[in-house]
Formats: C-alpha cells, sequence, structure tokens
C-alpha cells in the first residue's frame, strides 16, 4: 500500500495552534513525530513559554524553511502561512507577554514587599 505524499505532510496551521494550545506538554513535538515532547512533559510549568515561543518562531518562519524542517519530502515552495497561523502568533505574543509582565510585577512585589505604597 502506497502512502499519499499530502496525509504526510506536516501542517503549519496545526502544528501552530498545537504549540499555542497544547504546548506545555509538547502536543505539537509529538504531532511533528519527534521525541522533543519529553523535556516539555519534564519542565510542565515552565514549558507553557516554550509552546507559546515555538508558536512564534515557526508562525513566522518562512514556508520554505518550515517545509525543509518538518516537510523534507514535500515541495518547499507550497504555501502554509494563512490568517490563522497568524491569530494564532498572535494570541501567542499576547499570552506570553502577559505572563511576563505578571511574573515581573509579582516579583517586584516580592521584592520590594510592602516598601513600595
Amino acid at each position: 500500500m502506497t502512502t499519499n505524499p499530502q496525509e504526510l505532510r506536516k501542517s503549519k496551521l496545526l502544528f501552530c495552534w498545537l504549540s499555542l494550545i497544547g504546548g506545555a506538554i509538547g502536543a505539537h513535538w509529538i504531532y511533528a513525530g519527534r521525541k522533543r515532547f519529553w523535556l516539555y512533559m519534564l519542565f510542565f510549568p515552565l514549558s507553557a513559554f516554550a509552546g507559546w515561543l515555538d508558536t512564534l518562531r515557526y508562525g513566522l518562519m518562512p514556508d520554505e524553511r518550515f517545509n525543509a524542517d518538518l516537510n523534507p519530502e514535500y515541495p518547499a515552495d507550497s504555501p502554509q502561512t494563512n490568517g490563522m497561523v497568524v491569530v494564532s502568533v498572535a494570541l501567542a505574543l499576547g499570552l506570553s507577554v502577559t505572563a511576563l509582565m505578571s511574573l515581573l510585577a509579582m516579583l517586584f512585589q516580592w521584592f520590594f514587599s510592602g516598601t513600595v505604597a
């Protein structure tokens, strides 16, 4: 039985949304078929940031480079970026900036512990 190359193609849209939503457990690496997801499960609380960064990195990556990395058997010039990929990148940017600013606010509050009125 021959496999259809369309079935083997990894979608940039699905990869970005999996890394945005399930990036904390490495769901996007499970989809990509790589063993890297164990690191995400090992460092679970911090891996949410890594998932958001993967959304930004792979969402903003040119289609030729994405296909060369995850779809080596597929033509490199096939378009993969669409509006929903851009939405996932925007949400990842918003979530990561909000989480980082919240963390900084809590650290400053803990560090100064009431000295700032």
